[in-house]
């Protein structure tokens, strides 16, 4: 589901549908091969499947626009009624969401839970609405003019706004061009949360560190994100999707146009990418130009004639002097975040429990305004009071779970770094302190719950007492799985881990989650899942590894008792509190600054070492696509695999070609198998973070796997077109 229609999303696989009744459906997006009962037929037009029938989509690997679109989409008359709504929406997102099945218990025929938020898989039934054909069918045209038919590139140009973050503080005039004129490409490392972004050029800064935010340039104290931002991930950009974080600590150098975010479902991976800077006038013309080809979509429909001018979205190369990112200063920062969202900054990027007050004050007063506009300022905060709660969460420190998400980090995205292999050991070291004594920091103090954001109401927080704020850099890049319940800490704030997810911070422990699924225990609501809210204050209660599974089964049956206790937090008392210990923390924080120096060094050192290396790999595997691999490539492989003579002297009559750009995850055949179904996962690749199964086909039906692709191995990487099998 997505933008508010119910409709299903098949991500560049091979798909096949049964209709118990008569349906109408659409089939758009990336180009395919759809066929109901055998019978081709076409896409972006009203098609018929009788009760009973089957529909089927077929991706072919080398077409010439294959190497275009991602996703296709598949509407059917009257949506999907049965599946519920989560949270005001029935998309599937976050492992939440979407589709539904009641797992029942093994001692019980009733059912214990229900799963939701997976892919749709095979068995699977939707109930569906009035979904047959009516009259008024007859006086519509059935497919649209095929030159309204979007048309999707490999060579992508995006149209964005700069900022928040795009300025000479954050990046060098030369980096700025730099990050503009480059083509990025499109990692198999994206999904709808963040599409990653890669290239051989650096990123060119205006600074070493990042301050209070981190040791690395792209890291700041966390602040709003807008959809659509390019967010720079330490030295990867990320464009943040619908389904991405409200809020984080890396800065965002651009924003996408509101117009265009229609192209980033649609960017596979290898695809290129180059960003363009417009301004919010201009920004508002690609708007237009949208909604016009909507409107001129649904008139055609209805029998209208195309105008003789029509603008197309996806042909539009502006031209535009943009603008700076700031649109006010006047003690806070108003900042551009695209043409849809204002990042506003409250004075110098630093952890002020004051400003937080401030802001959470700005904040309540808003919600108490009329969208129009706000009439009033903040109080004083000197004297302000927070009621809240204090709770007790337990935690295994130094845990195995968040251990093994590292050796997975290590072994797929970055070997070498100033935080491995132990974050603990790097915080200590960070922070001038031995492990066990920055691990007893970390429990002594309170917390207070700063903001609710990123993910699922992922609680950031803050200890109360200063002496303990140990300080890190944020991950880079940063890892693609966090086991859900992880804490981690970036710049001098930790966050709690709502669910299973993408993050950069270091990590040092494990407690609960903040966010149940469904709502379960007097402590949450099926309408707030989530549990912490702003000036809450934490304390943690250290728990052994062996005891975590049963603190974690109590948690998931909503049967576990939070201990809490209603408390305030007062502005006046803190700040005595902070004036009495000041001595101490400027101790302390001299030897943070000292100690963080040193490990700056060494992680830039690690981190050119990481670079030369990659650099390395690249260019031997480029040399080796050339000199070796000539036969996978599309122009080479059709001149010595499709070639008559080779065929009679190997006995390959045919091979089975990689779709897209991806990883290959399993090898589910070997040399000697006969392809016995045209249906049957052969192997399964995985990109943007989704398992994608390549079967035969039925034209290959009865053949035999002579053998595998000339470097496919399980852990691997192949390109569009790679010749995956050869078959005899």
């Amino acid at each position: 589901m997505t933008e508010g229609l119910e409709i299903l999303i098949v991500p560049t696989i091979a798909c096949e549908l049964e209709f118990s009744s008569s349906t109408v459906v659409a089939i758009t997006g990336k180009e395919v091969k759809a066929y109901v009962n055998n019978t081709l037929v076409a896409m972006w037009s009203r098609i018929i499947v009788p009760s009973g029938a089957r529909l089927r989509l077929e991706i072919e690997a080398e077409t010439e626009t294959s190497h275009s679109g991602f996703r296709v989409y598949l509407s059917i008359r009257g949506g999907l009624p049965s599946i519920p709504a989560y949270l005001g929406s029935k998309s599937t997102s976050m492992g939440l969401g979407g589709y539904q099945v009641s797992l029942s218990s093994r001692y019980s025929d009733q059912y214990s839970h229900t799963c939701q938020g997976r892919s749709l898989l095979s068995g699977d039934q939707l109930s569906l609405g009035f979904c047959g054909p009516v009259e008024s069918d007859k006086t519509r045209n059935e497919s649209i003019d095929s030159i309204l038919i979007p048309k999707y590139s490999s060579d992508w140009t995006i149209h964005v706004l700069p900022g928040p973050q795009d300025d000479e503080e954050f990046l060098s005039p030369a980096g700025q061009s730099a990050f503009y004129s480059t083509k990025w490409h499109v990692s198999t490392d994206s999904n709808r949360l963040g599409i990653r972004l890669s290239s051989s050029n650096k990123i060119q800064w205006a600074r070493t560190s990042g301050g209070e935010g981190g040791s690395h340039p792209s890291n700041i104290l966390d602040n709003g994100y807008a959809s659509g931002t390019i967010n720079l991930n330490g030295d990867t950009p990320v464009i943040l999707g619908n389904d991405g974080p409200d809020m984080g600590g890396f800065l965002s150098v651009c924003t996408v146009a509101s117009a265009e975010m229609w192209k980033l479902g649609q960017l596979q991976p290898g695809n290129t990418i180059c960003f363009k800077r417009i301004s919010w006038s201009c920004s508002k013309i690609i708007h237009k130009v949208l909604g016009e080809w909507d409107r001129v979509v649904c008139s055609s429909l209805n029998g209208h004639r195309l105008p003789p001018k029509l603008r197309l979205p996806w042909d539009l190369d502006l031209t535009d002097d943009y603008e700076t990112a700031i649109l006010h200063e006047v003690g806070e920062d108003h900042e551009r975040a695209g043409d849809a969202a204002i990042l506003v900054d409250f004075g110098l990027m630093k952890l002020d429990m004051n400003i937080r007050a401030r802001i959470h004050a700005f904040q309540t007063v808003l919600h108490k305004q009329s969208p129009a506009g706000l009439q009033s300022l903040p109080p004083s905060v000197e004297n302000m009071e927070f009621p809240g709660r204090r709770i007790t969460l337990p935690i295994v420190l130094d845990d195995p779970w968040n251990k093994e998400a590292l050796e997975r980090y290590m072994a797929t995205m970055r070997r070498l770094a100033v935080y491995l292999p132990s974050n603990i050991e790097y915080l200590a070291k960070n922070n001038g302190l031995e492990p066990s004594e920055a691990l007893r920091r970390l429990i002594q103090t309170d917390w207070l719950v700063f903001s609710v954001g990123f993910y699922l109401g992922c609680p950031f927080i803050v200890p109360i007492d200063p002496r303990c704020r140990l300080v890190g850099q944020k991950m880079n890049p940063s890892r693609t799985i966090t086991p859900r319940g992880a804490i981690g800490i970036a710049g001098p704030v930790a966050a709690i881990y709502p669910v299973e997810s993408p993050g950069g911070y270091q990590l040092y422990g494990r407690t609960l989650p903040t966010w149940q699924t469904w709502g379960k225990g007097k402590d949450f609501s099926p309408e707030r899942p989530w549990f912490l809210q702003p000036f809450d204050q934490v304390h943690f209660e250290v728990i052994q590894a062996e005891e975590y599974a049963e603190v974690a089964r109590s948690f998931d049956s909503g049967t576990y008792q939070f201990k809490i206790e209603p408390t305030i937090f007062s502005m006046k008392q803190y700040t005595e509190f902070a004036y009495a210990i000041s001595a101490e923390t400027m101790d302390f924080q001299n030897c943070q600054r000292k100690a963080s120096m040193h490990e700056e060094r060494r992680e830039q050192e690690l981190l050119r070492e990481w670079q030369r290396e990659k650099q390395s790999q690249a260019v031997s595997a480029q040399a080796s696509i050339t000199d070796i691999k000539g036969a996978n490539s599309l122009s080479s492989r059709k001149t010595i695999y499709n070639s008559f003579p080779l065929s009679i002297a190997t006995g390959i009559t045919a091979t089975i070609n990689s779709p897209l750009f991806a990883s290959v995850w399993k090898i589910n055949c070997r040399p000697g198998n006969r392809i016995e179904s045209a249906s049957d996962p052969l192997l399964i690749l995985e990109a943007m973070k989704m398992e994608i199964p390549v079967t035969g086909g039925e034209a290959n039906v009865g053949k035999v796997i002579k053998k595998l692709g000339e470097g496919v191995v399980e852990g691997g990487s192949v390109r569009l077109g790679d010749v995956l099998l050869l078959l005899s």
